[in-house]
C-alpha cells in the first residue's frame, strides 16, 4: 500500500503514457488505489490529458496499452509479474499477464518473432 504514490510517481517520470489498472484490489475500492497512484504521477508535474488512463479491468488495460504502442514504443506491464492469481473481495482467481498479453497479440496479427518480446 505504501508505494502506491511511488510507482505513480516513477510512471511520471519515466513513461510517456501510463495506464494505471487493478492490482489485487481485495476488499479496498479500486478508485481509492488508483486514486494514490494517480496522485504519485501528479507529483511529477504531469497533468497533460491523454497521458494518463485509468482503466479499472486489467485485461482492457492491458488492450489498450498494446494497441497504442507504436513501432519502437517499449510496453510495461507492472504489478502481477510472475504471480498466478489475481485478488478480489470475492476471492483470488487464475491470472497471467502473459498469458493475456500473449491472447491480444495474436488478436492483433502479431506473432512471437515479429519483434516482439513476450
Amino acid at each position: 500500500r505504501g508505494k502506491r504514490g511511488l510507482m505513480g510517481e516513477a510512471a511520471g517520470r519515466l513513461a510517456d503514457r501510463v495506464i494505471v489498472t487493478t492490482d489485487d484490489p481485495r476488499t479496498e475500492p479500486l478508485s481509492d488505489i488508483m486514486d494514490e497512484i494517480e496522485a504519485g504521477y501528479r507529483r511529477t508535474g504531469r497533468a497533460t490529458e491523454g497521458e494518463l488512463w485509468r482503466i479499472p479491468d486489467r485485461s482492457e488495460a492491458i488492450a489498450a496499452a498494446l494497441k497504442m504502442a507504436g513501432p519502437g514504443d517499449v510496453v510495461i506491464l507492472a504489478g502481477k509479474g510472475h504471480e498466478r492469481t489475481i485478488a478480489y473481495e470475492r476471492g483470488e482467481y487464475p491470472w497471467s499477464d502473459y498469458a493475456v498479453a500473449a491472447g491480444i497479440l495474436r488478436d492483433l496479427g502479431y506473432q512471437q518473432g515479429d519483434d516482439l518480446v513476450y
